[in-house]
């Protein structure tokens, strides 16, 4: 009897194995060919910005605030999660890639984008340098530097993930 008691399921049995267990990512709905689309963009955003230069060089950071705001940098983070949610990428170049939310590469592209935005708007509201090592020099932020840092920031998390994708036929 004691046998017979283990075969039969017990009421709490049913109600765990009704609750999918989660292994790996998080499932996803994006197809090798939502991950090919998305990739694109990433590759896009990366070459595009040598346009950005142009408005650096212009000190034109009106239209370097519009461009960062127009596709592809207005949707790069749902282009970097289909990336990596999607059933492309091995798990460790996912985690290496990474989200806003679990830090990589990921983050420092829409931080990057945000960066840039952010230095611009900041223009006619100059802000203090941050204290270093407990000096503070009281010297306001040089928004040229500022944004030229960003972009460069930009430009070598976007070649990073460039670099990582190089490795997929899918991604060619």
């Amino acid at each position: 009897q004691a046998f017979e008691a283990l075969l039969v399921p017990s009421t709490a049995a049913l109600a765990l194995a009704s609750f999918p267990l989660e292994v790996g990512a998080k499932a996803t709905k994006a197809s090798a060919e939502d991950v090919v689309a998305a990739f694109g963009k990433v590759k896009g955003a990366r070459e595009n910005l040598a346009k950005a230069d142009e408005f650096v060089s212009k000190k034109d950071y009106e239209g370097l605030k519009g461009f960062l705001s127009a596709e592809p940098y207005s949707d790069i983070e749902q282009s970097l999660l289909i990336l990596v949610n999607g059933p492309v990428l091995n798990a460790d170049d996912k985690k290496t890639i990474g989200t806003r939310k679990r830090y990589g590469i990921a983050a420092d592209v829409i931080y990057g984008v945000g960066g840039v935005q952010g230095a611009i708007d900041n223009i006619e509201n100059p802000q203090i340098e941050s204290c270093s090592a407990g000096i503070c020099s009281g010297n306001f932020v040089d928004v040229d530097a500022e944004v030229l840092k960003s972009l460069k920031g930009l430009k070598a998390s976007l070649s990073e993930i460039l670099q990582i994708c190089k490795a997929y036929k899918e991604l060619q």
